[in-house]
């Protein structure tokens, strides 16, 4: 299929998708519930007034609603939310990419940029000092489920041979289940007490 081929960018993509759709007013004659994340790219492309507020709450809410796996969808509209400053949907992109968005819960706008320049760097490069650093943030938050899932990437980076790197972009279907249990919350202080001891002594 095409809007899922390695083979078009983004911006191709787009424009194929957009040919097909029409317009605002021309895809939303009928009432819709449920649309693809596809279909939603579409109509942030065809958005010309960022500054129209009922506009974006619509967008907002239904962004909410649609799941992304691909990472050009999510680089996209991770620059979308960035150009008009929204801390919130530009980490919203970034945990469901990974996997581990929750509906509900709110953090001040201090916490998300904390946990946005880490995600930041790690989309660059992966390494294993930003996935050290957002599994402390959440778990600081105490979003331990999210943290978890840090965790366990963590541990994995740390089986492979220096150098390779870890591949945390995989679609959901090949994801390993995010083992959280009431004992994840104490692993998770006992890694990070060492972390901040040997940080005191340095």
């Amino acid at each position: 299929m095409w809007l899922t081929s390695s083979e078009l960018t983004i911006e191709e993509k787009i424009k194929k998708a957009t040919e097909i759709i029409g317009g605002w007013k021309q895809y939303f004659r009928e009432e819709r519930k449920d649309i693809s994340i596809f279909e939603y790219v579409v109509l942030v492309k065809m958005t010309t007034d960022f500054t129209n507020q009922e506009q974006m709450e619509k967008l907002k809410a239904m962004r909410r609603r649609v799941h992304n796996i691909y990472k050009d969808i999510m680089l996209y509209l991770v620059d979308v939310w960035k150009r008009i400053n929204d801390t919130s949907m530009e980490l919203l992109e970034y945990e469901q990419y990974y996997q581990i968005w929750e509906m509900g819960g709110s953090l001040s706008q201090n916490e998300e940029l904390l946990l946005l320049g880490h995600y930041r760097e790690l989309i660059i490069a992966e390494k294993e000092d930003c996935i050290t650093e957002l599994m402390q943030v959440y778990t600081d938050l105490r979003q331990y489920r999210k943290a978890a899932y840090w965790m366990r990437k963590r541990e994995e980076y740390e089986t492979l041979e220096s150098g390779k790197g870890i591949s945390m972009c995989l679609p959901v279907s090949e994801q390993q289940e995010v083992l959280y249990d009431k004992g994840t919350p104490q692993r998770l202080l006992n890694l990070l007490a060492g972390r901040y001891v040997w940080n005191r002594n340095n």
